[in-house]
C-alpha cells in the first residue's frame, strides 16, 4: 500500500496538485527509504520542467526539447551508481515507459496544448484496486483510494464513555449481569453466546457474538474497544467533530464517525465490512472503506472464492446483528433478547408500556410544557422499567431537578445521589448531579454534609470555576 500510495501521490503532484504536509512527508520518508524512486521523481520533474521551458511551436523547437531531455538522462545515468530494484514493483515500468518515449510525446502536447501543465492535467496512473470476482452482496473489492487531505484538528467534545450491558444471551462469563455498567478496563468474554453494549451522547450500540471484547481507556472523544475473537457490529449515532469510535484487532484498526459496520476476528485473519456510512481502516496505512465494500486487514495473497464466501457469511452475520442492534437503540431492548435461548418472557404488563424512547420523549414534551408532575410521573417509569436503557442513563439527574422545582427535596436529594453511584463521576452529568445534591442539602439544612459534598466536587472538578465558589458560599 505504500509504494502504491506513493505512485499516486506522485502522479498528482506531477498534474499540478498541491500535496498536503503529511502527504509530502510520506514521500520524502518514502524516498529516503528507496533512492531509486527519488531519482525516477527527479527525472519525471526535470522531464516535465524542459517542457515548460520550451513551448515554441516549431519542429526545431521539438527537436531541442528531446535532444536536451535524452542527453540529460544519458549522462545521468552514466554516472549514477547501479539502482536497486524494488521487491515489488519494476523500476522500468516508469523510467523507460515514461521518461524516454513519453518525452516526445508530451512535446507534442506542449505544442497542440500549452495549458497541458494546467492544474487540470491528466496523467497515467496506476489503478490502485485489488480486483475480486463481482457479487451482488459482498464480493467485497478493496477500496485502497489515496487518504484525503486531513481536515484541520479541533477539540473533541467528551463522550459518555460508560456503557450498559443491554443483552446478555448464552454463556457468558458470570461475572457479567444484565444492565451492569462497564467502562474503560472491562473484558467481556461470550465464547457460544450474544452480548450487546448501548451508551449514551451520543448513542451507540454494539452487538458481538462468540467474542472476546474489552473496553479500552480511550482520549477525550472516542470510544475504543479491542476485539480479539468473533464477530462485532457497532451501530452508530453521527458523532460531533473530532469525535470517533474505534475497533482496534491484532492486524489493525477500523474506526467511524458514524456508520455500521462490522469486523469479524477468526483464526487469525480480520476482516472488515461497511453497511452504512464510512469508515478508516489502518493496517498500518489509513484507507477509506465505503458502504458494500469489505476489507481483509494486511491479506496480500488469498483465495479470491475464499473470500467471497467469507464476506458473504460476514454479511448475513451483520444483518442479523444490525436487526438486533437496530431494536437496541430504539429502545426496545428489552424485546430485542427474547430468543429460544434468551431471557424471561416479558410479562403482559411490560409489553403494553411505551418504550423507553416513547416514555422519554413524552417526559421531554410535559417538561417543556411546564407540567412538572407529568414529567415526574415519566421518569420515574422510564427508571422503573428501562432503568438500565441508554434512554434512562441520565434520567436521574433530570428527575432530580424536576422534584426540586416542586419542592420534593429529599426524592431529589436520592435522585441525584443515585446517578453519583453509578456512573459516578465519570459521567457527563456529574457535575449537575453533584450540584444538585449540595442545593438539595443546603434546602434540608444539612449545611455540613452541604459542605463536605462541596469539598468532593472541587477535588472532582479543581479546573471548575464553580468550586471556589461553592467553598467560600458554604457556611464554616
Amino acid at each position: 500500500m505504500t509504494e502504491a500510495r506513493w505512485e499516486a501521490l506522485i502522479d498528482r503532484e506531477a498534474a499540478g496538485e498541491s500535496l498536503s504536509a503529511e502527504e509530502r512527508a510520506f514521500v520524502a520518508d518514502y524516498e529516503r527509504a528507496h533512492p531509486e524512486c527519488a531519482e525516477e521523481r527527479e527525472l519525471w520533474q526535470r522531464s516535465l520542467a524542459a517542457l515548460a521551458e520550451h513551448r515554441l511551436p516549431d519542429d526545431e523547437s521539438l527537436k531541442l526539447i528531446s535532444a536536451q531531455a535524452l542527453a540529460r538522462h544519458r549522462g545521468e545515468a552514466l554516472a549514477a551508481p547501479p539502482r536497486r530494484r524494488s521487491r515489488a514493483r519494476s523500476v522500468s515500468r516508469r523510467v523507460l515507459a515514461i521518461a524516454l518515449p513519453a518525452l516526445a510525446a508530451a512535446a507534442v502536447l506542449a505544442v497542440y496544448w500549452p495549458s497541458a501543465l494546467d492544474s487540470t492535467a491528466s496523467l497515467p496512473t496506476k489503478s490502485l484496486t485489488k480486483d475480486l470476482p463481482d457479487s451482488p452482496l459482498r464480493a467485497a473489492p478493496l477500496d485502497l483510494a489515496p487518504t484525503p487531505t486531513e481536515p484541520p484538528r479541533v477539540s473533541p467534545e467528551a463522550v459518555e464513555i460508560h456503557g450498559v450491558l443491554a443483552l446478555l444471551e448464552g454463556e457468558p462469563d458470570h461475572t457479567l449481569a444484565l444492565g451492569q455498567l462497564v467502562g474503560p478496563g472491562h473484558a467481556l468474554a461470550m465464547p457460544t453466546g450474544r452480548i450487546c453494549l448501548s451508551w449514551s451522547e451520543p448513542k451507540a450500540v454494539v452487538c458481538a457474538d462468540d467474542a472476546r471484547v474489552e473496553i479500552l481507556d480511550s482520549p477525550v472523544g472516542e470510544r475504543r474497544l479491542r476485539l480479539d475473537e468473533g464477530i462485532l457490529l457497532a451501530d452508530l449515532d453521527p458523532l460531533g467533530p473530532g469525535q470517533r469510535f474505534v475497533v482496534e484487532t491484532m492486524l489493525g484498526t477500523v474506526s467511524a464517525v458514524g456508520t455500521v459496520f462490522a469486523v469479524e476476528v477468526r483464526d487469525g485473519e480480520v476482516r472488515a465490512l461497511v453497511i452504512e456510512g464510512e469508515v478508516e481502516i489502518a493496517d498500518p496505512d489509513p484507507q477509506r472503506l465505503l458502504p458494500g465494500r469489505g476489507r481483509s486487514l494486511r491479506s496480500e495473497v488469498f483465495s479470491a472464492g475464499e473470500e467471497v464466501t467469507a464476506f458473504s457469511e460476514l454479511q448475513d452475520h451483520a444483518n442479523e446483528l444490525a436487526a438486533v442492534a437496530k431494536a437496541i437503540s430504539d429502545g426496545s431492548w428489552v424485546d430485542a433478547g427474547q430468543t429460544d435461548a434468551g431471557a424471561d418472557k416479558i410479562s403482559s404488563k411490560a409489553r403494553e408500556l411505551p418504550s423507553a424512547k416513547e416514555l422519554g420523549d413524552k417526559a421531554q414534551a410535559a417538561r417543556a410544557a411546564r407540567d412538572y408532575r407529568e414529567t415526574a410521573r415519566l421518569y420515574r417509569l422510564l427508571l422503573e422499567h428501562y432503568g438500565s436503557s441508554e434512554d434512562a442513563h441520565n434520567v436521574p439527574v433530570r428527575l432530580g431537578d424536576v422534584l426540586m422545582s416542586l419542592g420534593e427535596t429529599e426524592e431529589a436529594l436520592a435522585a441525584y445521589e443515585t446517578y453519583l453511584k453509578r456512573p459516578g463521576w465519570a459521567g457527563l452529568l456529574a457535575p449537575e448531579a453533584a450540584l444538585g445534591r449540595i442545593g438539595a442539602l443546603e434546602s434540608l439544612g444539612r449545611h455540613e454534609a452541604a459542605l463536605q459534598a462541596a469539598e468532593e466536587f472541587a477535588a472532582h472538578r479543581p479546573d471548575d470555576p464553580r468550586a471556589d465558589k461553592l467553598l467560600g458560599n458554604s457556611p464554616q
